[in-house]
């Protein structure tokens, strides 16, 4: 599993340290309602969790430095967050340390092979993170894990974009320094996620940008107007239950 993704664990290591100082020590000035029910994608894992105080045990799937985690902990009863990146694990052990954050508890660890027993999560929530590693091996770990009558949740690049997709291809090819093993979410790929889920939930949401706030503005109603635009969105959040 290291040897395979050994490029992606140098990118998010080398991603990381470079970002060691300015995140480590960060105060958490936001609230999990403040972005979970604010930025396109995350609307609809916001209303389709629908976390309660202090009740649910949630998996953070590839959680990199954590920024999820640390919200999702303020509604939860115990984030366990995991990641292949040993450097992006340490940030977010910072970042609970300065914020006396009590109920996260982390391990390094492969998407494909997760060190925890069957049925143990409420909920399990994924940003850009499915589509960097194999989907049926990645599908079949989440759904083991995850209770019966448990959501999971994977906010997710889509491969329908042309626009998009070349702005990848730049990046990945040109601008990047490590090349990943990166694989956006097809519409086809929906047959998948079906064999390991009673129900699935393909949500576009955003045309042209997941973070960029007068983008995102600007993606919402154009998605809302336009229907026919969801088909080719460059971000899609898939909503799963077992």
């Amino acid at each position: 599993m290291k040897d395979k993704y050994a490029v992606e664990i140098k990118k998010w290591d080398s991603k990381c340290t470079a970002l060691s100082q300015q995140l480590k020590n960060k105060k958490i000035d936001k609230t999990y309602e403040d972005v979970f029910s604010f930025r396109n994608n995350l609307k609809p894992v916001y209303e389709f969790f629908n976390l309660k105080e202090h009740e649910e045990v949630v998996l953070d799937y590839g959680c990199g430095a954590g920024w999820a985690t640390v919200f999702l902990a303020q509604k939860a009863k115990t984030v366990y967050a995991v990641d292949i990146s040993v450097e992006s694990i340490k940030i977010l052990e910072h970042l609970v340390e300065a914020n006396s954050i009590k109920n996260i508890k982390t391990c390094v660890c492969n998407g494909e092979l997760l060190s925890f027993e069957d049925n143990f999560f409420d909920f399990v929530f994924g940003n850009a993170i499915i589509h960097h590693i194999e989907l049926e091996k990645s599908l079949l770990e989440v759904s083991r894990v995850l209770k019966k009558g448990g959501k999971a949740a994977f906010c997710e690049p889509y491969a329908h974009n042309l626009f998009i997709n070349l702005y990848r291809y730049i990046k990945h090819n040109y601008i990047e320094e490590f090349k990943g093993t990166d694989r956006p979410i097809k519409n086809e790929d929906k047959g998948v996620f079906e064999k390991y889920f009673s129900k699935v939930d393909f949500v576009p949401t955003s045309l042209l940008s997941d973070r960029i706030e007068p983008l995102l503005a600007f993606d919402a109603v154009m998605i809302k107007t336009f229907p026919f635009l969801r088909k080719y969105a460059g971000y899609v959040t898939i909503l799963l239950e077992k």
